[in-house]
């Protein structure tokens, strides 16, 4: 039984699993603030990575990626994992939608480091919606707290 698998899900061994976990920039999937415009205490970061271990921890395919949300604080608020690239876009997809939708407010989006100011949540979740919308999931994604 494999153990370790490329963000393909292709099998590889320890060293070319340690090296490519040094590569923060093929570990990444996905990195999202969403602040409030009216409360700028309220940050919260939505953080996608590939994890290259298989955290699969019973019959399934490989969970090989994983979102997680934090907050002002950086303390774990939420996680899902995926088996998937394609799973993992459109679950940091969704789970900035959900974020955004917490905020209830005027909010700023920022991905990979680009501001994108909207005008409402709302915004955001149609936006985000129609990236869902050209996705097709498959496979076991796992989600273990709900977001609050």
């Amino acid at each position: 039984m494999h153990i370790w698998f490329d963000k393909e899900g292709r099998a590889i061994d320890a060293d070319t699993a340690s090296r490519l976990l040094g590569d923060f920039e093929y570990k990444r999937v996905g990195r999202t603030h969403v602040t409030s415009l009216s409360d700028p205490a309220v940050d919260l970061l939505v953080s996608t990575v590939w994890l290259g271990l298989n955290h699969q921890f019973g019959d399934g395919p490989p969970l090989l990626f994983e979102t997680m949300v934090f907050g002002s604080e950086r303390t774990e608020q939420y996680t899902d994992r995926y088996s998937t690239l394609a799973e993992a876009e459109a679950g940091h997809a969704e789970t900035v939608t959900l974020v955004a939708a917490t905020v209830r407010d005027d909010v700023i989006a920022e991905v990979d480091g680009d501001p994108q100011p909207v005008e409402a949540a709302g915004d955001v979740v149609e936006r985000i919606d129609e990236i869902l919308n050209d996705r097709t999931v498959s496979g076991d994604a796992m989600r273990s707290r709900p977001l609050r």
